[in-house]
């Protein structure tokens, strides 16, 4: 279940870089030009510029933010890595950096670029550079102890530089002394566009033609799990972005114009998962119960970040009917039957007018029916800031039949209430 809890606007725009922070709700941005910010839920924490363009930012704690300095146009001995402090911006430490991502985890600094990839290790206020890969790097992970890196290399010569293998993911170890190899995860039939590790240490990766794989303890002997995570129909170019944090197997990603978020444990495609449509614009998740998704949504003169609360509904994964305003779907005229979900989603939010921000979700699903929510923001209303719809839908061989709906408001201002509530708006 989300639950929005706050919105930012961002202080410029595009918000090409995003990294959240580990254990609060602040949020690192950066236009991928000079421009630098922290923001939190009551907004703009501080702003500075770069010289030059940032590559990548990660949190490397909770005081600490890793900026890495690089891009296609700058010359190779101007890539550093800056350390900057998270509350207030001013520049800790500057050292040598390969110009393109980073990840944070343990205390370590996994980095990349056309250079190659190396893990740093700091010890006392030394830091020390253990090599990875000499060829370019493309996308790099490293797990919440620093312990297991993850690498794809990029694709600089069509895969055929000797061993360029960009739709294979590479593992190293790390065991507080040295980096050792740990196998490959092979499967992808496009070149890896995003990794990700799980607060668990699984591992997830997306690609350019649209597909996500999780891979079941990735940094053990042995050969890990696979499973599908999501496969998008579409042009190769398109990737799944995607990030992976807090308690089990929670997961978001960027699918196009879609958000999802997993929170089943080793299967996330299933009931649990939770599908925002918001329009173009990338998604992180704050920590083990925050999803923060930042864009432009068509109502809003600027962009924006918003917070949702991740609540994980109860062991049935039911609702409490008396929470919501019931009404018969023929009574709404409603059809029959749907063809579809998405269909459903269309018809039950369609009827509405200005309504641009539409999100659905399965709460449960047993045998063959289950039951949907759909949840739309900034409603174009006097009185009615958003409306929420529950249907209870009969799976059959003629389509998705609704048994049961209900529905609830939230207010504007002045307007009521402003939680959601199964009671009209003044």
């Amino acid at each position: 279940m989300l639950e929005q809890i706050a919105e930012v606007q961002l202080p410029f725009r595009p918000a090409r870089l995003a990294a959240t922070h580990p254990d609060t709700s602040r949020l690192a941005l950066s236009d991928g030009v000079s421009e630098l910010s922290v923001i939190d839920m009551d907004g703009v924490s501080w702003r500075a510029s770069t010289e030059d363009p940032p590559a990548a930012l990660a949190f490397l704690s909770s005081d600490e933010l890793v900026v890495s300095i690089g891009g296609a146009d700058t010359p190779f001995d101007r890539h550093e890595l800056v350390i900057r402090d998270a509350r207030d911006g001013m520049v800790l430490e500057r050292l040598d950096g390969l110009g393109g991502p980073v990840s944070a985890g343990g205390g370590r600094i996994a980095l990349a670029g056309p250079e190659g990839a190396a893990l740093a290790v700091r010890s006392g206020s030394t830091w020390h550079f253990h090599p990875l890969l000499d060829r370019p790097v493309e996308v790099i992970a490293l797990s919440a102890d620093g312990a297991r890196i993850a690498l794809a290399d990029m694709n600089a010569s069509g895969g055929a530089m000797p061993d360029e293998r960009p739709t294979v993911v590479r593992l190293f170890a790390f065991d507080g002394q040295e980096v050792r190899e740990a196998g490959l995860l092979e499967g992808h039939g496009a070149d890896i566009a995003s990794l990700a590790f799980t607060a668990s240490g699984d591992l997830v990766s997306g690609d350019h033609g649209g597909s996500v794989r999780f891979w079941r303890n990735a940094a053990a002997p042995g050969i890990p799990v696979e499973t599908t995570l999501c496969q998008t129909a579409g042009p190769a170019e398109e990737s799944c972005a995607l990030d992976a944090a807090g308690r089990d197997d929670l997961v978001a990603g960027n699918f196009r114009d879609t958000v999802l978020v997993a929170l089943a444990s080793g299967h996330p495609v299933d009931t649990t998962a939770v599908i925002i449509r918001q329009g173009p614009a990338r998604v992180a998740l704050a920590r083990s119960d925050l999803l923060v998704w930042i864009g432009r949504p068509p109502t809003s003169p600027a962009p924006v970040a918003r917070w949702w609360q991740i609540v994980q509904d109860d062991a049935t994964g039911g609702v409490e009917r008396d929470r919501w305003l019931s009404f018969t779907p023929s009574d709404r005229g409603l059809p029959s039957s749907f063809a579809s979900i998405d269909e459903a989603v269309a018809v039950l939010a369609g009827d509405e007018v200005g309504l641009e921000d539409v999100g659905y979700r399965i709460l449960a699903e047993e045998g063959a029916r289950l039951l949907l929510e759909i949840t739309i923001d900034n409603v174009m209303d006097d009185s009615i800031a958003g409306l929420r719809v529950a249907v209870e839908l009969e799976k059959a061989a003629t389509g998705y039949h609704p048994l049961w709906a209900g529905e609830q408001t939230r207010c504007h201002e002045g307007r009521g209430h402003a939680d959601w509530k199964p009671a009209p708006c003044l």
